[in-house]
């Protein structure tokens, strides 16, 4: 288990390396930042890192469906706080991204977990 975690995390790491990070000037509190559009770009780079993340996670034999959507739907929220450029999608892409989360972890559970 701890393997898959370590190998979870370098891979996030890696894929966040070269992304141009910019943060957007807040006070000392939370903001919330709806987005600005519906449907604007609502499939880009990051659902490809969505759909492999989730498929990491789909081989962590210890994480069930329920884990799995409270991580999903949790992250997408955070999103909708966080002060970075990065965060800031059309609700189309906040849609697409759970699609594309549980496409990885369907695909890794159907097709590379044995059961045993």
């Amino acid at each position: 288990m701890a393997k898959y975690v370590i190998f979870v995390f370098f891979i996030c790491m890696v894929s966040s390396i070269d992304a141009e990070v910019k943060k957007i000037e807040i006070k000392n509190h939370i903001n919330y930042f709806k987005p600005d559009n519906y449907f604007k770009n609502s499939v880009n780079y990051y659902s490809i890192i969505h759909f492999s993340e989730y498929a990491l996670l789909g081989l962590i034999k210890s994480v069930k469906v329920l884990h799995f959507w409270m991580i999903s739907l949790g992250w997408e929220i955070i999103e909708l706080f966080v002060p970075y450029e990065w965060a800031r999608e059309s609700w189309l892409n906040k849609l697409f991204d759970l699609g594309f989360n549980f496409s990885g972890f369907f695909v890794s559970r159907k097709y590379f977990m044995r059961k045993s």
